[in-house]
């Protein structure tokens, strides 16, 4: 259905440029002309708007809670609990929605799998680089720097909370690591499962449907738990991190890749207002709540605020630019059309090629890893200092 949409659209546009021309001739010499709410309209609104309902008969839009229109529902999520399913999305989980409609869309699907292959996170490179070529050895080293900074012997068992399609779980794996990787997007984890089983590790690694904020795991049941670049789609990254300290074993490691910036409601001289305005769109059209909420601190806060100690973050952000440039420089022409044709709402990743890079340019906005430990058990059996009591509650 949806490839007759398209092939019928891109047959339209000639004819909507002709129609579109025949129109403007037509009223040249009367000027803007009153539509029936007795607004004015002129040529130029009028043509973005033919271009807007061409543009969705081939690419619907994916609105936050609402239906997906491009793949089929999963057919198995290895999850323990009956959910309601939906014919589109498999899943009813208003909360991700967003998240999982913007996984979903066609820029994000073919963007992740022509740039990354599929893997949904930053390359490391040494500072200073500047050709990001090849793509997947930096992506590999992105991965290492985590199982490094894990620091587990071979046979620990870590969490992935957030796994994508599976790659880190897959590396980490191939390192001697047993990992359970869970992700909120059904899609993505039946995916990663099944790549799991085509490379034949089900012994070492294992995905599976899973909400970071309500895990099914019992208590201390991992020796470590990591994210990279998931704890940003957090509707409440106070209660996921509270679970994340609970599944871990007393003297667990944990480990996250995220990102973070400046204060947006008290943004320094010379910040661009439309840098700001950029920003918190693309965090709400690519379902980053948490991304949002991440100001600088804010995160190591919580952590500590959750029981956590020697609680460490380094900024990455000298390592992951090149392939932030390579978006920027990608993605620039593009994106100058799309504003000329109101088409932003489809193309959330072109706009945060372009608007991430100019934030991390000026030093706005960052790639940081947290590190911590959850407090060793003391001699009487018990743990150490477990959360902290929040303010107020």
């Amino acid at each position: 259905m949806e490839e007759n949409a398209a092939r019928e659209g891109l047959l339209m546009l000639p004819w909507g440029f002709r129609s579109l021309k025949h129109q403007h001739s037509a009223k040249r010499t009367r000027g803007p002309v009153e539509d029936e709410a007795g607004n004015l309209m002129s040529f130029h609104r009028e043509k973005r708007v033919a271009i807007t309902d061409w543009f969705r008969t081939i690419f619907p839009p994916r609105v936050p809670g609402g239906k997906s229109e491009i793949l089929p529902p999963p057919t198995a999520l290895n999850h323990p609990r009956d959910f309601p399913m939906t014919e589109t999305t498999g899943l009813l989980i208003p909360e991700y929605s967003s998240t999982e409609s913007y996984y979903n869309t066609w820029e994000s699907r073919i963007g992740y799998r022509v740039f990354l292959g599929g893997t949904r996170h930053f390359g490391y490179y040494e500072p200073g680089t500047l050709w990001p070529f090849p793509l997947t050895p930096a992506l590999r080293r992105m991965e290492d720097h985590l199982h490094e900074s894990l620091d587990l012997p071979p046979g620990a068992k870590v969490l992935d909370a957030g796994c994508g399609v599976g790659h880190v779980a897959l590396h980490l794996a191939q390192k001697g690591l047993h990992v359970q990787a869970i992700d909120i997007t059904p899609n993505h984890a039946m995916w990663a499962q099944q790549e799991i089983e085509r490379r034949g590790m089900q012994d070492t690694v294992h995905a599976q449907w899973g909400d970071y904020h309500s895990l099914d795991f019992a208590d201390g049941g991992f020796d470590g738990v990591y994210t990279m670049e998931t704890l940003v789609h957090s509707s409440d990254p106070s209660k996921a991190v509270s679970e994340i300290y609970r599944v871990l074993k007393p003297g667990g490691h944990v480990v996250f890749h995220e990102y973070d910036h400046i204060d947006v409601t008290k943004p320094p001289p010379g910040c661009p207002p439309d840098l700001v305005e950029a920003v918190a769109r693309i965090n709400t059209r690519s379902g980053m709540p948490g991304n949002q909420a991440f100001d600088r601190g804010v995160l190591h806060r919580i952590m500590e605020e959750q029981g956590f100690v020697d609680v460490t973050e380094r900024d990455l952000s000298d390592n992951m630019r090149p392939l932030m440039r390579l978006f920027y420089v990608v993605a620039y022409l593009p994106y100058l059309l799309i504003c000329l044709l109101g088409l932003q709402q489809w193309f959330v990743n072109t706009e945060g090629g372009v608007q991430g890079y100019r934030a991390l340019k000026r030093g706005y906005w960052r790639y940081m890893v947290f590190t911590a430990r959850k407090p060793a058990a003391t001699k009487e059996g018990g743990e150490g200092d477990g959360p902290r009591q929040r303010r107020g509650g």
